[in-house]
């Protein structure tokens, strides 16, 4: 399990204790006697080198030292040179065997002339000096020092071919030659051979079940760890590094360093890859759009090939992956090219062919992952490369995609190593909900109300806050129901864990294909312009964490027991007493020093221990030493807790100027001020509301309220502006520290940081403690500032040193403050399971004022419904409302929404035009989808930015239909003729004059029925001509042509591929959207744009 603060294993445990119990004399006898006066440690060295019959390879090289090739062919040089006390060989029977006396003459005879005696006569026998394992990059990585001696040129011959050869595996042994079992008695290993060995030196090394060697011998020392109750281990790894030099006495000092697989992934590469005719296209055409929109219309051909082929370079294999992956995905989604801005949210599940399965020895299987994507429109952003529809993968799903597609695989495809993923659980997580044990185990923190800011980087289930002390937060239950967060939160069964609120499932965090996009194309790259894979992931990691809220730590780390590459949430987790699969009820307590008569002894040669903080803690504690932490910094409130009890008589609390007026002093004053800052946050940044009268037609309907703010702008109008973005992200960030702090003060959660003191311990060697499990020490060596029990030891790196003197095991430690579950963690666990769902409500959010800016021309209120970025313009287009002639309304109604949707102006049927903001400026107003372009085989680009907007008012089509009630109205008296029997009525089912109704006509004038009305509200003569003036002036300061072309401005059925490629032009809605029917084409408007075209296609 990828879980922080397990204890030993029962069997790591009960060895410390049957040595210590050894070393205090308790049921002293000759068996201890012996194993503490006798043992001395052994090593061993294999190689994995075959040595074929090529001419003119290695054998050639051998030859010419005298060397038959029968002693060396095939495994027989392995087999015979393996380094142990001097050398020793295996027989075909398995069985280890040794040389002595002086050589005979055979090659492999002897203890003395080893190899032969022509060189230099009797010579010893090469051997196995010392080495070293030792974890490094903060014990994400391991590797092993071996030193070694030979005595002749023959000799080192051989080592160089067998041990020396970078990219060749070898398996490191060692252990203790005499020890205690963990019954007490006495154990000899002096011939002990392995299981490992014994596999490794096979013709073919194929494991149980056709098991990978490379997954078969890490499984078969862990085996042997436990059998000989960790008084062994093995390092099987990959040369990486080896030297040799020559001393005055003719021999030879020799060493070698191995690498884990973690060094492998180090290396590992994305590649680059050529891109399909498609997608060279696509690259092409969007640098053709880059260099427009940066005002550039007529780009350098040398500039622009030079763009495209740095983008090339750029593209690795991966990008092709995901890249079809989208394409396949938006074929079936099946989005609505309607503008109704109702989001369409739909996951799919994948399935991945020949999946190497690492739950059943890699066997090929095809795995369906459920839910593995998931799509959604309706994005609106100003940020370059932000998809519509954007795509999610689970994290989960694209990890598959990495094992299958992007690990190292031998000739029969199996992998050097693995993810440590439960891919066949993650793929069909259902099961995991009926048998929570057997759900995949890499958990990340997870606060309960902590949530994503930036969906274009992931977004993942949510926990609303349940827990009484942070009340402040008590509002966030309503993010739950936001569009695309109640969406998400249908994996949050497979994402939360009953049992811990505080943690969720790393493999069901949704991770956006931009964002993949992105890391790919800006990740620093190595000299042969390939992207180093960890670097990729590592970098992915980081940018999930600081969309959380910047609370999350996940790293990547090797496992050398295993082969697999595992991913760590490292930071202290509150587990409570044990956390989940621990296979013990204990930690195991070691004895730091002294001998407690009769009861144990200690196993610690030496010990270190020292009091330090980080670069990146010293200013934090600083400022929040005293135990008002998060008056100053939020982030410092988990740390104030270390202090409690502590005044600085000089400076007693450390506040802002802004709190100096009011300090708190008792604890629970500070919680409630705390808290208080939490609702500031939640009703003045992340969510707010406004009351208005919504007049007809408007989505929301009449005298409603609704939602504005940050949280509301992400989730629920999939606005992804970078402003906003980056608004949430600051907001969220305060919030989540908050939170955390809150959660820790009142003993919900342990602290987020480890405390500033680092022990090391030297042991008597030992194999089996892995990295981040935990154990006590006694109370002897702690700092005053602990209270005994109050802390534990979590295991950073566990170095080993061996000779042939000794074996040490070198504990490198951090410290965190004990684990437990505390009433209110205990309550908030319990709340989580009874909690349901909850829907919006009036009370829950406090009513705010939303400032205005106003409009230009008449300074009529205008809120932020535009992009005050400057962007070049090139195209024009014309709508009509669907409202009536007050200009001021139409704004109101735009004010009201939160997607900023309008145009530039408004004109009415007197003549009035309203300029709302300045032409440089832009605003959503076309509401043209990917599917649009893709249709016609274009680059999709964000029209909304280069084009500018006027509105006509105008209810547009019209339903003709009868007067209820008209015939009974008429008299004898009466002329017929005089009594409308029939009227027109608007989409809201006003009666329009007929004198303002009018019928479009077609190209040659002629009445039509368009777009399935027959009748439209005329656009007045006025109004036409205060648009004709607005057009003229546009036109000729930003230097568009304008060519009329009737199916182009008013076609039906079709676009205009003009108007989509971004070519220059003034265009009506119709253009772009064929579920639009503004402007409609009403004679005199035809007319008016025809009198100012500068080219008339007739």
């Amino acid at each position: 399990m990828n879980i922080l603060g397990q204890p030993f294993a029962p069997w790591v445990t009960k060895q410390i204790e049957v040595r210590q119990e050894s070393l205090g004399h308790k049921n002293y006898g000759e068996s201890d006697l012996k194993y503490q006066n006798a043992k001395t440690p052994w090593i061993r060295l294999a190689s994995s080198v075959n040595i074929e019959s090529d001419e003119s390879g290695i054998l050639k090289k051998l030859r010419s030292f005298g060397i038959a090739d029968r002693d060396v062919i095939g495994t027989n040089a392995a087999r015979n040179f393996i380094l142990q006390g001097g050398v020793v060989g295996i027989t075909d029977n398995g069985n280890l065997k040794t040389y002595s006396g002086l050589n005979n003459g055979s090659f492999y005879s002897g203890v003395y002339g080893w190899g032969g005696t022509g060189e230099k006569g009797f010579t010893p026998p090469p051997g196995v000096i010392d080495a070293s394992v030792v974890y490094y990059n903060n014990g994400a990585l391991s590797k092993a020092v071996i030193n070694m001696k030979c005595y002749n040129r023959t000799q080192l011959a051989i080592m160089d071919a067998l041990y020396m050869r970078p990219g060749y595996n070898l398996l490191l042994e060692f252990g203790w030659s005499t020890y205690l079992n963990n019954d007490g008695q006495l154990v000899s290993a002096d011939t002990f051979q392995s299981n490992a060995l014994r596999l490794l030196l096979k013709e073919t090394p194929i494991g149980e079940d056709e098991n990978p060697a490379n997954f078969e011998i890490p499984r078969l020392i862990r085996e042997t760890r436990e059998k000989t109750d960790g008084n062994y281990e093995g390092v099987f790894g990959k040369i990486t590094n080896f030297k040799w030099d020559f001393n005055s006495d003719g021999s030879y000092n020799c060493q070698t360093t191995l690498t884990g697989m973690g060094g492998v992934i180090e290396g590992l590469k994305i590649g680059g890859t050529a891109p399909t005719e498609e997608t060279l296209a696509k690259i092409s055409l969007e640098a053709y759009a880059d260099k427009v929109e940066e005002g550039d219309f007529a780009p350098d051909i040398e500039e622009l090939d030079e763009k495209v082929t740095n983008a090339v370079n750029l593209y690795t294999k991966l990008d092709a992956v995901i890249d079809d992956l989208y394409q396949q995905t938006t074929k079936v989604y099946n989005i609505d090219t309607t503008s109704n801005n109702y989001i369409t949210l739909k996951y799919f599940d994948y399935a991945i062919k020949d999946f190497p399965n690492p739950e059943n020895k890699f066997k090929k299987e095809d795995l369906l992952f459920l839910r593995g994507v998931l799509m959604h429109d309706e994005v609106k952003s100003d940020i370059d490369d932000i998809t519509n529809p954007a795509m999610y993968f689970s994290l989960g799903y694209f990890f598959a995609l990495l094992q299958k597609d992007f690990l190292i695989y031998n000739e029969k495809g199996e992998p050097m190593f693995s993810f440590d993923m439960d891919f066949p659980n993650i793929a069909q997580p259902q099961f995991s909900v009926i048998n929570p044990d057997k759900g995949d185990k890499n958990f990340i923190q997870n606060l309960p109300g902590q949530f994503s800011a930036n969906p274009t980087v992931c977004i993942a289930p949510y926990t609303p806050p349940a827990s009484d002390e942070v009340y402040g937060a008590k509002d966030a239950t309503l993010l739950e129901d936001y569009l695309l967060m109640d969406k998400i939160n249908g994996m949050g069964s497979y994402f939360k864990i009953d049992s811990n609120p505080f943690v969720g499932r790393l493999a069901f965090i949704y991770i956006n294909y931009n964002y993949i996009k992105k890391l790919l194309k800006l990740s620093p790259r190595n000299k042969d312009g390939s992207l180093p894979l960890l670097t990729f992931l590592q970098n992915m990691f980081n940018g999930i964490s600081e969309a959380l809220g910047g609370i999350n730590k996940i790293e990547v780390f090797e496992d050398t027991s295993t082969n697999k590459i595992k991913f760590i949430e490292n930071i202290p987790q509150n587990w409570g007493e044990l956390p989940p699969g621990s296979k013990t009820t204990k930690f195991c307590k070691i004895n730091t020093f002294g001998v407690k008569n009769n009861v144990e002894g200690s196993i610690v040669k030496n010990m270190s221990l020292n009091a330090t903080i980080s670069k990146e803690f010293a200013s934090m504690i600083s400022i929040g030493a005293q135990t008002n932490g998060n008056q100053l910094n939020e982030n410092a409130t988990a740390f104030s807790n270390y202090n409690k009890g502590l005044i600085d008589r000089t400076f007693k609390e450390k506040n802002t100027d802004s709190d100096f007026n009011n300090q708190v002093t008792t604890p629970g004053d500070k919680l409630k001020e705390n808290n208080k800052k939490l609702q500031e946050i939640w009703d003045k940044q992340l969510t707010k509301q406004l009351k208005t009268f919504t007049p007809r037609g408007d989505t929301y309907g009449s005298g409603q309220t609704f939602r504005k703010g940050l949280v509301f702008e992400v989730y629920w109008q999939t606005n992804w502006q970078q402003d906003i973005l980056d608004s949430l992200v600051s907001a969220n960030k305060t919030w989540t520290n908050l939170l955390q702090g809150i959660y820790s003060e009142t003993g919900v959660v342990q602290s987020n940081f480890f405390l500033p003191f680092k022990l090391s311990l030297d042991i008597e060697g030992i194999s089996g403690i892995r990295l981040f499990q935990k154990f006590e020490v006694d109370d002897n060596v702690l700092p005053p500032s602990y209270a005994p029990n109050s802390i534990d030891i979590q295991i950073k790196a566990a170095n080993h040193t061996v000779n042939s003197k000794e074996w040490t095991t070198k504990l490198e430690t951090q410290s965190v403050p004990k684990a437990f579950i505390s009433d209110s963690a205990t309550e908030v666990i319990n709340q989580v399971k009874r909690q349901g769902r909850r829907s919006f409500k009036q009370k829950d959010i406090e009513e705010v004022e939303e400032p205005t800016l106003e409009t230009i021309t008449s300074q009529f209120p205008l809120s932020r419904i535009f992009f005050d970025t400057v962007t070049p313009k090139k195209q024009i287009y014309l709508h009509h409302t669907v409202s009536g002639q007050d200009i001021k309304s139409v704004i109101d109604g735009w004010n009201r929404r939160t997607d900023r949707v309008s145009t530039h102006y408004v004109s009415n049927n007197s003549g009035k035009i309203e300029q709302l903001y300045e032409d440089d400026f832009w605003a959503y107003h076309l509401g043209v989808k990917r599917p649009t372009f893709a249709a016609l085989k274009l680059p999709y680009q964000n029209l909304n930015r280069t084009s500018i907007g006027i509105e006509l008012c105008s209810f547009g089509g019209l339903t003709e239909t009868t007067l209820a009630g008209a015939e009974s109205q008429i008299t004898e008296d009466d002329d017929p003729n005089t009594i409308p029997s029939k009227v027109y009525k608007n989409a809201f089912g006003e009666i329009i004059d007929s004198s303002n109704v009018i019928q479009a006509v077609d190209k040659n004038g002629k009445s039509i029925t368009y777009k399935g009305y027959k009748y439209f509200e005329k656009y007045s003569n006025a109004q036409i001509n205060a648009v004709k003036g607005k057009l003229q002036e546009l036109m000729s300061k930003y230097n568009i042509p304008f060519k009329y072309d009737y199916d182009v401005l008013f076609g039906t059925g079709t676009v205009s591929r003009a108007a989509l490629s971004g070519e220059k032009g003034v265009y009506t809605h119709n253009s772009v959207r064929t579920d639009k029917s503004d402007v409609f084409p009403q004679k005199e408007l035809i007319e008016m744009l025809k009198s100012i075209a500068t080219e008339v296609v007739e």
